[in-house]
């Protein structure tokens, strides 16, 4: 058990304790409040960008296990969830808003 994961998520799934690294497991056991800054398209889990069936599959994924977390307790937590294709850079750079339009609120201001 990792000192960093919270004792009652390996407690309420005992028989999967693997299940406490992903998101939609952990975050309903995590007291502090959290932000989650995520992109849809992480470059880290994309085999082929010319993949676009693939790609579908993995953007929804990813925005269905965050959705599963948040709902629990969004009063708590925070998302910022991107459509970008990234991973770990440009963060405080990317915005909100349409293709045409990128004028929401950057992740920091979001945060904020």
């Amino acid at each position: 058990q990792a000192g960093s994961v919270p004792k009652a998520c390996f407690a309420a799934h005992d028989e999967a304790p693997w299940r406490c690294m992903f998101i939609e497991h952990l975050l309903p056991f995590v007291q502090t409040p959290a932000f989650v800054a995520q992109s849809r398209y992480d470059a880290a889990n994309v085999r082929d960008v010319g993949d676009a069936t693939g790609l579908a599959k993995l953007g929804d994924g990813v925005a269905w296990r965050l959705e599963a977390a948040m709902q629990n307790d969004s009063a708590r937590h925070a998302l910022f969830l991107d459509s970008c294709f990234h991973h770990c850079m440009n963060w405080g750079q990317i915005s909100s808003g349409t293709l045409d339009e990128y004028d929401g609120p950057t992740q920091p201001e979001a945060f904020a």
